[in-house]
């Protein structure tokens, strides 16, 4: 008999968990600021970015970009329907802290300027 545990994906390690929830911890005070990240992940729904020296990292959603993103999977790439511009794994970007969760160990960004300086 399979059982859950047979067939799902293991969970993160407790250490990285308990990595995650630190770094929320530590930035959650500085909710608001503005941060220079780079790009390490593209999904459908955002992209994740990582904040330099800290390498706390944390979800920028698609609809932080100020127009609708279309997702290209073989290129591994986000791109603006309207103005085409392309944003890649290790793109510098400029980012707000818009949200800490130190019990979940996630972090939200926003854009400052959704036009600039992913374009």
């Amino acid at each position: 008999l399979l059982k859950l545990n047979d067939i799902a994906e293991p969970p993160p390690s407790k250490a990285e968990d308990a990595l995650d929830c630190f770094a929320a911890r530590l930035l959650a005070s500085r909710v608001g600021e503005e941060f220079e990240a780079r790009v390490v992940g593209i999904v459908r729904f955002g992209a994740f970015a990582a904040l330099e020296g800290a390498g706390a990292e944390g979800l920028v959603p698609a609809r932080a970009f100020g127009e609708r993103m279309r997702f290209d999977a073989a290129r591994a790439r986000l791109v603006g329907q309207r103005s085409g511009a392309e944003l890649v794994v290790g793109a510098p970007l400029r980012v707000t802290l818009a949200e800490a969760d130190p019990v979940a160990g996630t972090l939200r960004f926003d854009l400052p300027d959704p036009r600039a300086p992913w374009r």
